[in-house]
């Protein structure tokens, strides 16, 4: 296959762009020869990319202005593409080639800034990137974003129907490596670096929220001799950032460097006491990972609702992130320089977390990508001459557009047939959107999934009653949701106040119904499962006291506090906790309180999308009638609060762990280490764990009902068939 990849944006300055153009490229020259890449970039930067392997060829061209560059780019480059017989396109930057009608097309989205924060951009470049990237969402086979955060945000702004997925960045080697004090001093005393300092590192845009930092920077002055050190080229943002500096005296403490050569970047990190990243909207965060690469703790800027900023899925950890008060910011900063046994646990994390983003992983992924738009590309059916294709069920002038067998991927039709086995295992038929929402491993389209459905029923292999979807010869397990779902709803009902009551309990920041309560699926010997957010300083003292007043009112055995959680410790850790099933568990989880910490809860564990690429924030799963509780802290809960932060408490809290970790390790901890987890930030009692069963039972059904499926199709490679 022969993919052409648009490198013409590619600056001399290394900056996001660049990283990503040259970061994916290097890391497709090391995923295998099996197909052909021309890279086509302006014949001054060829020299960016060196030592590439045969099947990596540079289409180098004249070295463009930028409106002779977007000229090519839009016009000549779809011609000049279909003389080189290419297969799949790649724009890297959003932008996308006219008259490419062989190809199949690929769009790299990496914020959508130009969209949620238009007032930050000049009009003209306002109006070019808008045009481009909606010209991009609507022609490109795929797009590809650089982070869920990205993803999320195209989806609220173009109707892309599951043409979208996550493929993160990677960063460089280079940065993890640890260099000497000697070579960092070096560094630091050729760029007239005085230390310590904290490190702004990126092009000054408005967006970039410098003038956050400054503020921060000023009140930490009072207290501590402290240094910044700003390093990037300047944009819209800097005047006024300098203003702010000259306002706030801090012209003899901050020290801008403006551009900063690829090679001082490792010493100019590690130098740093801390990076800090204050921006309104970020789509990945290069900055983050390569200072954290050399493990150096990072802190960066998070929006109330995570809607803008990818800062918490690129770092993860609570610790280092921070609304946008200047006040807030500079108490973190002193926590995070000041602090040293932080300092240690957190740049032993900053490390482990850099690691998991790796060019190679993104490259294996984009390759996947390709040769899946490209042989889409092949089956689809096209639409009556137009650059697009049908995929659709609307009627055009009287007539149903009908999606052929042939037409749906059947990495979906894989998909669906797997989600509804899944399903089945607990007697749950889905609805079609339900099918959507919790297709496994596998990016759609809601009318793909719809017609898979069909398709899978033509062949006899699902079937349908009523509104529900469900194997074939199981149509009795429809009339038993209903049922199941008319006994929840009692449940919730009969013990709505019980429920309310533990969610206004001291020190509980969110509660959210779990296992089959979520999915309305409980039968009457069922225990209303609770996956419950604690301050951290308290989680045994409340865990402790909620199982006493349950006992007292005679509900314990009725209510299972299954998973229990620190409020500073909501990222799931790589490992054994990270796969489908708990990905699915926790993408369907209710609120009934704490909704901002929720969403806080999903979006530093963003992993659970690469199981469920359809899941949303915004999905039509919630069910009606759930006892939600108000967000507001009722007095009597604000009082017992502060008695019980008191530092007797402190010494309860440690004894509690201390009996009650052991006690339930007794009981329980036969178990095994990922059914049974106690320490002093979670506790999870998952008493009847049965995941692994789960696993393999949802293997062997799938195996044997998807080998059926193919025996049936004539001419069609098993492998592809079951690729996601």
């Amino acid at each position: 296959m022969r993919i052409g990849i648009d490198a013409t944006c590619l600056p001399m300055l290394a900056a996001g762009a660049s990283r990503y153009i040259t970061g994916l490229l290097h890391g497709l020259a090391n995923v295998g020869n099996r197909h052909e890449y021309f890279i086509f970039i302006k014949s001054a930067h060829a020299d960016l990319l060196q030592l590439l392997p045969a099947n990596m060829h540079l289409v180098c061209l004249p070295n463009f202005s930028r409106p002779m560059r977007v000229i090519y780019q839009h016009l000549l480059a779809g011609l000049h593409a279909q003389r080189l017989q290419l297969d799949v396109w790649h724009g890297t930057h959003y932008s996308l080639p006219r008259f490419a009608r062989a190809m199949a097309l690929v769009s790299t989205f990496h914020d959508l800034s130009f969209f949620e924060f238009p007032g930050y951009f000049s009009k003209s470049r306002l109006f070019y990137f808008q045009s481009v990237m909606a010209d991009a969402a609507q022609r490109a086979e795929m797009i590809v974003c650089v982070s869920n955060t990205t993803r999320e945000a195209l989806y609220r702004h173009f109707p892309v129907n599951g043409r979208a997925i996550t493929v993160h960045s990677g960063v460089d080697q280079a940065f993890f490596n640890r260099l000497s004090a000697e070579e960092i001093d070096r560094t630091c005393s050729d760029l007239k670096i005085q230390q310590p300092y904290i490190l702004f590192l990126s092009t000054i845009e408005r967006h970039k929220n410098l003038p956050l930092a400054l503020e921060a920077l000023a009140i930490l002055r009072q207290r501590h001799d402290l240094h910044m050190v700003i390093a990037g080229q300047p944009g819209r943002g800097w005047p006024e950032a300098s203003e702010v500096i000259h306002k706030l005296g801090l012209a003899e403490v901050v020290h801008t460097l403006g551009y900063v050569p690829e090679e001082k970047l490792s010493a100019l990190y590690q130098g740093a006491r801390l990076l800090v990243l204050p921006s309104f909207v970020e789509g990945f965060g290069f900055p983050l990972l390569e200072a954290m690469a050399g493990g150096v703790p990072v802190f960066a800027a998070q929006s109330s609702d995570a809607a803008h900023s990818a800062t918490a899925e690129v770092v993860n950890h609570p610790a280092m992130l921070g609304n946008h008060n200047a006040a807030h910011w500079a108490d973190k900063i002193e926590k995070l320089i000041y602090d040293e046994p932080l300092r240690r646990e957190l740049s032993a994390y900053a490390v482990k977390r850099a690691a998991q983003f790796s060019w190679h992983t993104t490259a294996e992924h984009m390759v996947e990508i390709y040769e899946s738009v490209a042989l889409n590309k092949k089956q689809l059916i096209p639409n009556n001459g137009s650059n697009g294709i049908v995929i659709s069920n609307e009627k055009k002038n009287g007539k149903a557009h009908q999606i052929d067998e042939e037409v749906i991927p059947l990495s979906v039709i894989s998909a669906v047939l797997r989600t509804l086995i899944y399903a089945d295992m607990f007697d749950y038929p889905l609805r079609q959107e339900e099918a959507y929402f919790g297709l496994l491993e596998c990016a759609a389209t809601q009318n793909e999934v719809n017609a898979a459905l069909a398709h899978l029923q033509r062949k006899h292999l699902i079937n349908h009653s009523g509104e529900w979807w469900h194997l074939a010869g199981r149509e009795e397990i429809a009339v038993e949701r209903q049922r199941r779902g008319e006994y929840t709803r009692k449940l919730w009902r009969d013990n709505a106040r019980l429920i309310k009551l533990i969610c206004r309990f001291p020190f509980v920041k969110g509660v959210a119904l779990s296992g089959a309560g979520s999915f309305e699926n409980c039968q009457p010997a069922d225990d209303v499962d609770l996956f419950i957010i604690v301050d951290q300083n308290r989680l045994w003292f409340t865990y402790a006291s909620l199982v006493f007043l349950l006992k007292i009112l005679g509900k314990r055995k009725l209510t299972c506090m299954n998973y229990l959680i620190g409020h500073l410790a909501l990222a799931i850790p790589a490992g054994r906790d990270r796969d489908f099933f708990v990905a699915h568990q926790i993408a369907f989880l209710k609120p009934l309180r704490g909704r901002q910490i929720f969403q806080e809860f999903f979006s530093v564990n963003s992993w659970i999308n690469e199981y469920l690429p359809q899941r949303s924030s915004h999905s039509p799963l919630t069910p009606a009638g759930l006892p939600i509780a108000p967000e507001q802290k009722w007095p009597g809960q604000a009082l017992c609060e502060r008695i019980f932060r008191l530092r007797l408490f402190d010494y309860i809290e440690r004894a509690i762990f201390r009996f009650y970790s052991r006690h339930i390790m007794r009981l329980a901890g036969h178990q095994g280490s990922d059914a049974i987890e106690v320490s002093t930030t979670k506790i999870k009692l998952f008493t009847n764990n049965h995941r692994h069963r789960l696993r393999e039972t949802l293997a062997q059904r799938f195996e044997k009902t998807w080998s059926a499926y193919i025996k049936t199709k004539e001419q069609i490679n098993y492998a592809t068939a079951v690729k996601v």
